[in-house]
Order: C-alpha cells, then structure tokens, then sequence
C-alpha cells in the first residue's frame, strides 16, 4: 500500500528543491512583498520626522494639547506600521524557507487569491475564522 503525502507537504518539497529556481508564482510574490516593505520603510521613515516636536517658544496649552494629540496618533499609527513591516518580514523568511503560502496552524496550502489579497497571511481563511469568528487574518 503506497501512502502519499498530503497536499501541503508536496507543496513544500517541490518548493525546496527548487529554491535556487524559484516559480513566477514566487518571485512576483517576492516582488509584492519587497515593494510593500519598501513602502512601509518610507513610511515609517517619514513617520519618524513627523514625530520630531516643533520648537518654538509661543505654545499655549491649547498648542501643547493639540501637540499631545498629534504625536499620539502618530505613535499609534508608527506601531501599526511597524507590526505590518515585521509581518512582511515574516512572510519574506517564509518564503526563503520555503514554507510560505502554508497555513501556520494547519499547514495546509494558503489559496493563491488570499495571497494576492494579504501576502503576509499565515493562516487559511479556514483558520482565520475560526480564531477570530467574523474576521478572516
């Protein structure tokens, strides 16, 4: 009796012998993810001036409130952007590795138009619903 290897394991063993040869499937994907990651960087980069208070010796504290406010919602929106740029650096490993486009909870193989979607995906629409019922990560 011959047993096979599901679907997902396939997937990776071909994708890791052919690592020095990547698919068109996985160098646009690369493509995608770098692109992102270089828009995040610049971003983050322009973030990181917009953060820098203005000196000038004529605040009143309706200024200084507003300041306050401003550099919190840059702070926040820095985080947001932060955590994007670390899961496309995830998502760029995985793909050196030659795990990405696998599901990380049940390894099976992420469907082509979720990835075009959200390149950084880690789980299966599947797997995304059922750990935040109503919202597909």
């Amino acid at each position: 009796m011959i047993i096979s290897k599901p679907i997902a394991v396939q997937s990776r063993t071909r994708e890791s012998k052919n690592k020095s040869k990547p698919s068109r499937r996985t160098a646009h994907l690369r493509a995608m993810l770098t692109q992102e990651l270089e828009g995040l960087t610049e971003k983050l980069d322009a973030q990181a001036t917009a953060m820098i208070p203005e000196a000038n010796g004529e605040s009143d504290t309706a200024d200084l409130a507003s300041t306050f406010v401003g550099q919190s919602n840059l702070a926040a929106t820095e985080r947001l952007l932060q955590g994007k740029k670390q899961e496309v650096e995830r998502a760029l490993a995985r793909l050196e590795e030659g795990t990405y486009g696998l599901c990380s909870h049940c390894g099976v193989e992420i469907p082509e138009e979720r990835l075009m979607v959200m390149p950084s995906a880690l789980l299966c629409i599947d797997c995304a619903r059922r750990r935040v019922p109503g919202r597909a990560n």
